[in-house]
């Protein structure tokens, strides 16, 4: 069978599944948002743990199963995957069962975010999420934590995942220093030209998908993690021993897969009830001191601050503040502020359409 027959075949199947679950319970919604007081959307992080160093190249080696690895043959790791912070799951173990088919679940529930549902292939949307996960290893002084994980899906079937942290392999790491993994929402085609060294590859894997849990829940499930490529945060965390794009390449996954789950109550939000009549104006109040005098300047950048060549909107903000708004016009930025004088780095947020953002030097 061709691949674009099997394509259109997955297309189709996709689509009747989503049209059964919308029809059955109407639990899928055009989007999804947090509630405050309901249940929290989390990200569930899925690893094997398993390391054998008598196993043929590209199987049964992941990064939990090393860093846990009792394995006596040189330096033994020894060490622990411990959640905590709000991340909830299993304190993984030397003594912890091992083997390709265990799975170890770390859950971080979602603190702010919405996205759209439909084929996982045009999902869009972002969510931050709380909690940390420590990974230590004695034998190898490692020590190396991930703080508050945020996904953002980018509508081709692709995403990223951002997090914080320090590891002894490399220093610090933050959203400015860029993803840490790369996420995969739209499958793979088995590859029988793929290196023996890379099973994952020759196998290929199914597009991510929804299900229908037992407790009314829905989760996106078979999300294919990946080192971020370009490959700067990632040297951080696992020390450069883990080049771009890997993990899909060995069986089990090195990194596993990940997972959003709604539960049951993240369904559409009732109408809005009818307004009420609008009371009395008071009084006046004082008059407000002088507003500082704004100030405008244009920068022209030495490449354009966003793919997007249109004129644009954009918050200029530094740390937590905000100093005003730009107007971006390929490498062309016209900011109104408030400040002094301009100097050194910002950010700037896109304001509406896909809310981008990057870092510029406008001083």
């Amino acid at each position: 069978m061709s691949t674009s027959r099997i394509h259109a075949r997955a297309r189709i199947a996709r689509a009747l599944i989503l049209s059964v679950l919308v029809v059955a319970g109407g639990a899928i919604a055009a989007t999804s948002a947090i509630a405050n007081g309901s249940s929290p959307v989390t990200l569930d992080w899925t690893q094997a743990a398993v390391y054998d160093l008598g196993a043929a190249s590209g199987y049964d080696r992941t990064w939990l199963g090393y860093v846990t690895s009792p394995n006596p043959i040189g330096p033994i790791p020894n060490g622990t995957q411990t959640p905590s912070g709000g991340a909830a799951g299993d304190t993984v173990t030397p003594t912890s069962p091992r083997g390709a088919d265990t799975k170890y679940v770390a859950k971080f529930p979602a603190q702010s975010g919405s996205s759209t549902f439909g084929d996982p292939s045009t999902t869009e949307g972002e969510y931050q999420f709380k909690g940390t996960i420590t990974w230590t290893a004695p034998g190898h002084n490692l020590v190396v934590t991930f703080v508050d994980p945020r996904v953002v899906f980018n509508g081709d079937g692709t995403g990223h995942l951002y997090a914080s942290g320090t590891s002894s392999l490399g220093g610090s790491y933050d959203d400015s220093t860029g993803p840490v993994f790369d996420l995969d929402l739209d499958g793979e085609p088995a590859d029988g030209g793929a290196s023996a060294s890379q099973p994952g590859y020759q196998a290929g894997w199914d597009a991510a998908k929804w299900q229908v849990n037992w407790d009314g829940s829905i989760s996106l499930t078979g999300i294919i993690v990946r080192v971020a490529t370009p490959n700067t945060t990632a040297i951080v965390p696992f020390g450069g021993s883990y080049g771009a794009g890997v993990g899909p390449d060995r069986l089990p996954h090195r990194f596993g897969t990940m997972a959003l789950n709604f539960p049951a109550a993240s369904g559409p939000q009732g109408p809005v009830g009818t307004p009420g009549p609008q009371g009395p104006a008071g009084p006046a109040g004082p008059a407000g001191p002088v507003g500082k005098a704004a100030t405008i300047k244009t920068v022209i950048l030495k490449r354009a601050a966003f793919k997007k060549r249109s004129r644009l909107t954009a918050k200029v903000v530094r740390g937590k503040r905000l100093i005003g708004y730009a107007t971006v016009i390929g490498r062309k930025v016209r900011v109104v502020h408030v400040t002094k004088r301009l100097k050194g780095r910002y950010r700037l947020y896109e304001v509406g359409g896909k809310k981008r953002r990057t870092l510029v030097r406008l001083g």
